[in-house]
C-alpha cells in the first residue's frame, strides 16, 4: 500500500489546538501529559507541529476534553489544497505577453522551467497548450516562443479581450457578453478540455482577469497564477497565495529538487541542503549577489531560503522531508 499522502486531502491536522485545548482545560504541559500517559517532550513536539499524534493519541485527547465539556476541533481545512493532483492531466498555459514580457533567452528557458515545476506537482500531465498573447511581437522573441511550444496570438487586437475569449472556449465557458466575436477570430487550434482535468496558469500581472480566474475556479479548473513583482495583488487574492507563483519560483524549486534527488532516504540538515543548493546555483551562473535577488523573486525568504524552499516543497507535495524528532534543523528527504 502506498503510503498516505497527507497534501492529498482536504483536511490537515492543526497543531495549534494542542496549546489552545490544554490552555482552555487549565491545565499546563506535565498535567496533560500526565492525564495522556505520554512523555512532556512528547506533548511539547504535538504543540510545536514538529509531531502529529496518533488515532490512539487523538482519541484519549478526545475523551480528556470531552469529560471537561470542551469539543476540540483538531482538523482544519487545507486552505488552497490541490485535491486531485493525480486527475490533472492537462496543461494550459495563456500568457499575457504585452503586460509581462520577456526577452527571446527568457523565454527559452522559463516555459521549460515552469512545465517542469508543474510536472513535479501533478505526475500525470500529459497534454500542454500554451499561448502567448500581445501586439508588436518581436521575430526573435515569436520564433523563441515557437521553440518551446507557445503559440503567438499577436496582432493589434485587444489581447486582454482575445486572451479571455480563448480561455473560455476552452473550457467550455458562457461567452462574455463584452466580447465581438466578429472583431476576435477564434484561433483554430481551441480544443475543448475538461475542467476537471485541467491545470491553468496565468501569466501576468494585470489584475483585471480576476472576474475570469474565479469563473475557472467555479468550474474545477486548478488555476494558478505567475507573476513578479508588479503584480497586483488582486491576483493572489483571487487564487489564494499557495496558487500564485512567482516567476522565478520553478526555476529555484526545480533546482533544489535535482538537489534533494540525489540524497534519497538521507538524514541532513537545513542548512546543509541549503549549501547544496547554492553550489547548484552557482554553478548555473549565480553569484552570491545574484542569487539573493533571484531567491526574492523566487518569493522565499531572505532569512533562511532553502529551509523556505523545502516547506515550499513538502507543502505542495512534490518532496517528502521527514523532520528529525531529536533536531528540528534536521530532515530526512
Amino acid at each position: 500500500m502506498a503510503p498516505i499522502r497527507p497534501e492529498d486531502h482536504t483536511f490537515v491536522f492543526r497543531a495549534a489546538v494542542m496549546t489552545e485545548l490544554r490552555r482552555e482545560l487549565g491545565l499546563n504541559q506535565a498535567e496533560l501529559a500526565e492525564l495522556l500517559d505520554v512523555p512532556v517532550n512528547t506533548l511539547s513536539r504535538w504543540e510545536r507541529g514538529s509531531n502529529v499524534p496518533d488515532a490512539n493519541a487523538l482519541a484519549a485527547l478526545f475523551s480528556v476534553a470531552k469529560e471537561r465539556g470542551v469539543d476540540p476541533a483538531f482538523f482544519t481545512e487545507r486552505k488552497g489544497a490541490i485535491m486531485d493532483r493525480h486527475s490533472r492531466k492537462d496543461l494550459v498555459v495563456q500568457w499575457d505577453f504585452q503586460n509581462m514580457a520577456f526577452d527571446a533567452d527568457a523565454v527559452n528557458a522559463f516555459i521549460p522551467e515552469i512545465r517542469d515545476y508543474m510536472q513535479l506537482i501533478f505526475p500525470r500531465l500529459e497534454g500542454f497548450k500554451a499561448t502567448a498573447y500581445g501586439s508588436g511581437v518581436s521575430w526573435a522573441v515569436s520564433n523563441a516562443l515557437s521553440e518551446v511550444e507557445v503559440v503567438t496570438r499577436t496582432s493589434y487586437f485587444n489581447a486582454d479581450r482575445q486572451l479571455i475569449q480563448d480561455g473560455e472556449l476552452i473550457f467550455g465557458l458562457s461567452q462574455s457578453t463584452n466580447v465581438h466575436l466578429d472583431l476576435f477570430p477564434t484561433s483554430g487550434n481551441l480544443q475543448k478540455i475538461d475542467p476537471r482535468q485541467a491545470v491553468y496558469i496565468m501569466i501576468s500581472n494585470d489584475g483585471g482577469y480576476v472576474e475570469f480566474l474565479e469563473q475557472l475556479k467555479k468550474v474545477d479548473v486548478e488555476t494558478f497564477v505567475c507573476g513578479n513583482r508588479n503584480r497586483s495583488d488582486r491576483l493572489i487574492k483571487a487564487v489564494g497565495l499557495d496558487h500564485f507563483i512567482p516567476w522565478q519560483r520553478p526555476y529555484v524549486v526545480t533546482k533544489c529538487v535535482e538537489v534533494a534527488q540525489e540524497l534519497p532516504g538521507e538524514t541532513i540538515s537545513k542548512s546543509s541542503f541549503g549549501n547544496k543548493c547554492r553550489v547548484a546555483l552557482e554553478e548555473d551562473g549565480f553569484d552570491k549577489d545574484d542569487y539573493t535577488g533571484l531567491l526574492e523573486d523566487a518569493g522565499f525568504s531572505l532569512n533562511r531560503p532553502f529551509a523556505s524552499v523545502l516547506q515550499h516543497v513538502r507543502t505542495m507535495g512534490i518532496l517528502r522531508a521527514k523532520q528529525s524528532t531529536d533536531d528540528a534543523d534536521r530532515v530526512t528527504l
